[in-house]
């Protein structure tokens, strides 16, 4: 009677530990419009159009616990980081002493100083230069803020920009990581951090991103070092109701891009 005690509760702790290892790792399943069963264990892998088919993202989750346990921040500091765009034409540079060119000016403020002029549209970022890293804090697991831009010499007749990133690397397709159009043509840059919302200031806008959110959604790449490539894109109207690659390209003056990388 004891051998057969022992051997049924071998069994139930092999069963305990099979099942165990067998749902310890989130497994997703959602069927595509040809009605095939597909299955993955990443949910960013999941097309857009199917990630209606099942929970939220494990990343979401985990981040959605530590959103509940950190302390609020204080409101003007909250009020600080939703501010929205001002556009501001740049002073003309005046006479400075010595003790005041040394001076640090926020690139939010006067955002034209920071870029040399070459008479080349360029665009730049005082967070990193052109092919190299992507700071952690601009990624989609780091804080996922938009990393400040600044831009010189546009096209003449300018009247507004077009801004988006993407990623060329991606395992299935060019993965859209923002589109924000109808920004003024008399404005230089943008300030870090803006706001994940359809509409701002002075009329600009922004798409939703491959990520399914409108603005911004900073890298996140699958495996090894992925290129993300912004491109601002100078145009003679001042602002379109909907945004059209056959409007863009009719409506183009140039183009300035700017490449990080991150992995």
């Amino acid at each position: 009677m004891k051998t057969i005690m022992k051997s049924v509760l071998c069994v139930v702790s092999l069963l305990l530990v099979v099942c165990f290892s067998v749902y310890s790792q989130e497994i997703y399943r959602w069927v595509d419009e040809r009605g095939n069963i597909n299955y993955t264990t990443r949910y960013d892998w999941i097309p857009p159009q199917y990630r209606n088919q099942v929970s939220e993202q494990p990343e979401q989750i985990e981040h959605n616990q530590k959103a509940r346990t950190q302390v609020v921040e204080p409101a003007q500091k909250a009020e600080q980081k939703r501010k929205l765009i001002t556009r501001s034409k740049p002073e003309e540079p005046k006479q400075k002493s010595p003790s005041a060119s040394s001076k640090r000016i926020s690139p939010a403020d006067q955002p034209i100083l920071h870029a040399k002029k070459t008479g080349k549209f360029t665009l730049k970022s005082p967070a990193f230069s052109d092919r190299e890293r992507i700071p952690y804090k601009y990624a989609r697991r780091g804080e996922d803020l938009s990393p400040p831009l600044i831009w010189e010499n546009p096209p003449k007749g300018t009247k507004s920009y077009v801004l988006t990133v993407e990623d060329p690397d991606a395992p299935r397709k060019t993965w859209v990581h923002w589109v924000i159009f109808n920004i003024p043509g008399d404005q230089t840059g943008l300030p870090e951090g803006i706001p994940n919302e359809k509409v701002l200031a002075n009329g600009i806008q922004q798409a939703r991103n491959d990520f399914w959110d409108f603005g911004y959604g900073g890298p996140d790449p699958p495996s090894g070092v992925h290129r993300y490539i912004f491109t601002l894109i100078a145009l003679d109207v001042e602002k379109m109701d909907k945004l059209r690659r056959r409007i863009i390209k009719k409506h183009t003056l140039g183009k300035a891009t700017l490449t990080g990388l991150y992995g």
